[in-house]
């Protein structure tokens, strides 16, 4: 399979075997071996049906408003990789699995270690 970037071959070909993806400008006399079924398919112009490619889910803030391009190239920078990703990220921060940072657990408060007279207070 093939497009103008790249090409993806998957079977035919041996370690150490050489791969053109166009013509070599030295080939002199020599002619190429091409599969005698592509005849007629070469350089064909292909329609992309645009129904089969999946919409991109536009990244939005938490009022519903589309992010601008910094926003999300922050949330990129942690790590997040799509707006279904932001989604799930915050779902488990809500239910606590976030990295640190929130109020310790527990409901009693360190004892104090100020002094108000020179003296530990009690």
């Amino acid at each position: 399979m093939t497009n103008s970037n790249e090409a993806t071959i998957e079977m035919g070909v041996e370690e150490g075997d050489v791969l053109y993806l166009s013509m070599p400008d030295n080939l002199g006399d020599k002619v190429p071996a091409l599969i005698p079924e592509l005849d007629g398919t070469r350089q064909q112009k292909y329609d992309v049906n645009d129904a089969d490619v999946p919409e991109e889910e536009p990244w939005l803030n938490r009022d519903g408003t589309p992010m601008s391009p910094q926003q999300i190239e922050r949330m990129k920078s942690f790590g997040i990789t799509s707006p279904a990703d932001m989604r799930e990220k915050m779902k488990q921060f809500r239910r606590g699995g976030g990295q640190g940072g929130g109020r310790p657990s527990g409901g009693s408060k360190p004892a104090s270690t100020s002094t108000t007279s020179g003296q530990p207070s009690k």
